[in-house]
């Protein structure tokens, strides 16, 4: 049984109201992995190198803790190669001419796959344009944008995002993403599956965001300014910026930045994330001992106002250099 292994619990497909969590256990007892449920769907899944020939257990649970004959389920357990799935969310964002919308894209990497993920988007509405987005590989989560034009088609329109690897034969393996919308209900995060991504152009937003340089690079002895404008069309509110996709090995002096209702450009500065520590205060390097990324990193600048989110654009590109 040495090898990679998907475990799939499928609930959803035969009408059973179980609401999975699948647990992989060892001989002992001690629990390998869990998956309560995959994209708010009555579905789990597993993905499992074993390293060791064994015995080990699955154990199935509702997470509700309901229980009843109509509870039934089907179990496959099957050998797996290294492959990926991505979720986007929102799933029906609206973009405001001459605005932009920030886009989540979420991967799942089964059975060893550790590759950089590619991003891609097509079939937008007219006058709507993406940024170039990826997930690397030391990353599981990826940032693009939606920018619309201030000509652009009113109206809405079906997309795809995809998930693009090139393989050792020089061929593509893509992976649609399924849209995931977030809601908050008493406090806590409760996903739910959608069957497809609308993207919708609207009137002009309250407001818009740039950033200056579209590139910068940190390194260890190098931090980097960015420079925020904001675009006040009728938002006339405090804004609280926060920025979004940093990688490990940098920081922020702080975790937001307020910029004042009658200011419209303020600076952010990112810096390496190396810390004092131990006898002779020595410095603790991240940069060091680590495979660092050929391909830079996209990070957002995200103005809060009020319950709703700007995200800056384009996206800016950060790259970590030793």
């Amino acid at each position: 049984m040495i090898g990679g292994y998907a475990i799939e619990l499928t609930a959803e497909a035969i009408g059973s109201p179980l609401s999975p969590s699948l647990t992989l256990l060892d001989v002992q007892g001690q629990v390998l992995q869990n998956n309560a449920g995959i994209g708010g769907t009555r579905n789990a899944r597993i993905d499992y190198s074993f390293r060791n020939v064994g015995d080990y257990a699955v154990r199935i649970e509702d997470a509700t803790e309901s229980a009843g004959v109509a509870y039934t389920y089907h179990l496959s357990i099957s050998p797996a190669a290294p492959d990926f799935a991505i979720t986007v969310t929102p799933a029906n964002p609206n973009v405001g001419r001459k605005g932009t919308r920030l886009l989540t894209v979420t991967a799942t990497r089964r059975v060893g796959f550790t590759g950089d993920i590619e991003i891609l988007v097509e079939s937008l509405p007219d006058g709507v344009i993406a940024s170039l987005g990826a997930i690397l590989k030391d990353m599981t989560q990826g940032f693009i944008t939606l920018t619309a034009a201030g000509d652009a088609q009113l109206g809405y329109r079906v997309v795809n995002i995809i998930g693009r690897v090139k393989t050792a034969g020089n061929h593509y393996l893509r992976r649609v993403a399924t849209p995931i919308e977030i809601y908050r209900i008493q406090n806590q995060n409760r996903t739910v599956q959608r069957k497809s991504i609308i993207v919708g152009v609207v009137e002009i937003p309250k407001l818009t965001l740039e950033v200056v340089p579209n590139q910068i690079s940190v390194s260890p002895e190098k931090s980097a300014k960015l420079k925020i404008i904001a675009n006040r069309y009728s938002s006339r509110q405090n804004l609280t910026l926060s920025i979004l996709g940093l990688p490990s090995g940098v920081r922020l002096e702080r975790a937001f930045t307020v910029l004042d209702q009658s200011q419209s450009e303020t600076e952010i500065e990112i810096f390496p994330n190396i810390v004092g520590s131990g006898v002779g205060n020595q410095r603790q390097n991240p940069f060091v001992g680590r495979e660092l990324a050929v391909s830079p990193y996209n990070i957002v600048v995200n103005a809060s106002v009020g319950n709703q989110l700007v995200a800056s654009s384009p996206v800016t590109k950060l790259l970590i250099t030793k």
